[in-house]
């Protein structure tokens, strides 16, 4: 082992900071262990003394410097986030979740264009932010957007019937009045990012937006794939960034005890297009990394297999259509999988079905006079409820 350094004393372990286990491994094999035992070297020197390269060491040194690193959590405080969960406003989809997104994980939702996963997206901006009060996380939302398709309008919409859900069900009371459409508007951190650089650069940022106050309990990601093949057209780097951006977000879900949400497309096209010929529905499914990607892994440059993309992911669930109505399938859980709920998008976001309701049409949510009908037949409809 190399010891031609001096070492400081001993503080927090350099595997605790986040490291891909490459660059843990390296670093133990040549006798560094704790942030110490780095924090008076150069990238060039770290370099030099463990054999990675000086990328991976100013990446290191980096992440040893930084005030705002968090220490490691107790145990109480795992078990504690383990009860903390981010509702849908859908009872059947908290259910087959185990309560909602779980903070401290990572979720990834696959499923065709226009099943409804950027509606789940926008909904769970307001259930991140729902008040303690009522079993909340009372937090702020980190929105990466690559698609183009969030809508600050329809983001507004759904806030409104969610509060207006809430009051009907007497959930809100004058300890909650400043829970409104306008603040959770002003809560969530918006990041319309044109590149994979970019995705990178915005999840680097979030312990800069956490700061001392620790709201940050949510990060959306819809999607990563877009970004992906704007920048590379090898596959195999596809995978590999993809797998480094879904380790930053877990690092982060683990660090700060925040959920994360990964939604992407699944189409049954199987075939690698490039940019030229990208079009969005064909380039779904080949940069997801679903299960007939994972079974396919190629070998990386090094010769040893790109890790495998659900690795990261906690829960992983896929909405899809079946006999014409929208179902969410649960295929990867701590706590089981073949779970499943029948939901359906509603002018106000992500409903239950019930067996009497009429499925209705992407089409009908976006037309006026529907939106108007639903306002004023509000009062009539059967209120689903808000799991606690």
């Amino acid at each position: 082992m190399w010891n031609g350094h001096f070492k400081m004393s001993s503080t927090q372990l350099l595997s605790s900071f986040g490291l891909c286990s490459r660059m843990v491994r390296k670093l133990l094999e040549t006798d560094f262990m704790y942030d110490a035992d780095v924090q008076n070297l150069t990238p060039t020197e770290l370099s030099a003394a463990s054999g990675l390269d000086v990328d991976d060491c100013a990446e290191v040194i980096r992440l040893v410097s930084d005030p705002l690193h968090v220490k490691p959590h107790t145990v109480l405080q795992l078990l504690d986030d383990e009860d903390k969960y981010i509702v849908t406003f859908c009872k059947g989809l908290d259910d087959i979740l185990g309560g909602g997104l779980p903070v401290g994980a990572v979720t990834e939702v696959i499923g065709p264009p226009g099943i409804g996963k950027t509606q789940l997206c926008l909904q769970v901006c307001i259930g991140a932010q729902l008040p303690t009060s009522i079993s909340g996380v009372d937090g702020e939302v980190v929105y990466i957007d690559t698609e183009g398709s969030f809508s600050a309008q329809r983001l507004k919409e759904v806030a409104v019937h969610a509060i207006q859900h809430l009051k009907t069900a007497n959930l809100l009371d004058s300890d909650t009045v400043t829970f409104t459409a306008e603040s959770v508007l002003s809560h969530v951190h918006y990041f319309r990012c044109h590149s994979l650089f970019e995705v990178m650069a915005t999840i680097k940022h979030v312990p800069v937006l956490q700061g001392e106050n620790q709201r940050i309990k949510l990060i959306i990601v819809d999607s990563i794939a877009i970004p992906v093949v704007q920048d590379y057209l090898d596959h195999r780097v596809h995978r590999q960034l993809q797998c480094h951006a879904a380790q930053e977000l877990a690092g982060l879900a683990i660090t700060y005890g925040l959920a994360v949400l990964f939604v992407n497309h699944l189409t049954e096209d199987k075939g690698y297009g490039t940019a030229e010929s990208y079009e969005p529905k064909n380039y779904a499914s080949k940069l997801l990394l679903s299960n007939e990607l994972e079974s396919n892994m190629t070998e990386n440059s090094t010769g040893k297999s790109t890790e495998a993309w659900s690795h990261y992911f906690d829960i992983k669930m896929k909405f899809n259509w079946e006999n014409g109505v929208r179902v969410a399938r649960l295929m990867k859980s701590p706590h089981g999988s073949n779970l499943a709920a029948k939901f359906q998008v509603t002018a106000g976001g992500i409903r239950d079905l019930i067996e009497d309701d009429v499925p209705v049409t992407d089409d009908e949510i976006q037309s006026t006079s529907f939106q108007n009908a639903e306002r004023q037949g509000s009062k009539k409809r059967k209120l689903e409820n808000v799991t606690e």
